[in-house]
């Protein structure tokens, strides 16, 4: 199956959704529909099932973006749902091109990206992917539902689940093992795929929980401050806005301490009206699993909402 995948744009580059869209915090399948309480064997399994024998080599998470065959597995917490996704294509056609109109010179910088695909990718199976942490594993399931990843318009793939609908909570700080049996691309076993984070996002500032809807002027620093930070995981702190009439990326990269001030002179390049602002606690690791294939594997917990900007 081939179609044209924008949206894996952002999992090349290993970053959070990129939709601009709002964030309704319920479970959807890859067709936007909610998803119904579901059991048995097709959904969760426990007890010595889950033991998984560790296959693979981990890497940095950006040396195989190289590699043809691309993986991404996700758990991510936003609001009451912890969603699991899992994503596997052959991305030999297809080419992302990064326009930095301001560089982000690493940790504790801000940058604005613009991102662009040309080409086809094409979605492949890896079979039924498993989660698994603590003895408790939710299965997705190949075939469950349109990609995920292509807003419901890409086919036979794998739909969206969510562990609270399994009957379990995220347990954080603790590793989950992802694996899969492989079909097009590589089978694969991880014991220790990725990390979750220590805690909940809950940004504390500004308010951007429920309705509110803050207003912030674009000539000031924005002062960014959440609660739960413990100092080891990263947190990515994202505005999505516009520029010169194109959707782009204000990206920062900073510690989980608590705070963090976007510079004026960077949120001064963004276009005035509603932006969405997103503060994202995350865990991210990458995983050779042979076959000119790599699989990055990222755990996240984040809270989105709009804000305007004003002169």
């Amino acid at each position: 199956m081939t179609v044209h995948l924008m949206a894996l744009i952002v999992l090349v580059g290993c970053g959070p959704e990129t939709s601009d869209t709002e964030d309704t915090g319920a479970p959807t399948g890859g067709d936007d529909t909610a998803i119904s309480e579901t059991g048995g064997d097709d959904t969760a399994t426990g007890g010595d099932d889950t033991a998984i024998t560790e296959t693979g080599e981990t890497g940095d998470p950006y040396d195989g973006s190289d590699r043809a065959l691309q993986g991404y597995v996700e758990l991510d917490q936003s609001g009451e749902w912890t969603h699991l996704r899992a994503s596997f294509w052959d991305a030999s056609g297809y080419v992302v091109t990064e326009t930095w109109l301001d560089p982000m010179e690493g940790e504790g910088d801000c940058g604005i990206v613009r991102r662009t695909g040309e080409g086809d990718v094409i979605v492949l199976s890896a079979g039924d992917v498993v989660f698994s942490a603590d003895g408790d594993s939710v299965t997705v399931p190949w075939g469950s539902g349109p990609t995920w990843d292509t807003g419901g318009g890409g086919g036979e793939g794998y739909g969206e689940f969510t562990l609270e609908e399994a009957g379990y909570a995220p347990r954080y700080g603790v590793d989950y093992g992802v694996e899969a049996p492989g079909d097009g691309f590589p089978g694969f076993a991880l014991a220790a795929a990725v990390r979750f984070p220590e805690a909940a996002m809950v940004v504390t500032s500004p308010s951007i929980s429920g309705s509110s809807r803050p207003s912030h002027s674009a000539a000031d620093p924005l002062a960014v401050t959440w609660s739960g930070a413990a100092g080891v995981d990263d947190v990515l702190v994202v505005i999505y806005g516009t520029a010169g009439g194109e959707s782009v990326e204000l990206r920062c990269e900073t510690d989980d301490d608590g705070a963090f001030e976007v510079p004026a002179d960077v949120l001064g390049q963004l276009s005035e009206g509603s932006v969405t602002l997103e503060v994202v606690r995350y865990q991210i690791s990458s995983h050779d699993v042979g076959d000119d294939a790599w699989l990055t594997a990222r755990a996240q917990s984040r809270e989105r909402g709009k804000i305007d900007l004003i002169p």
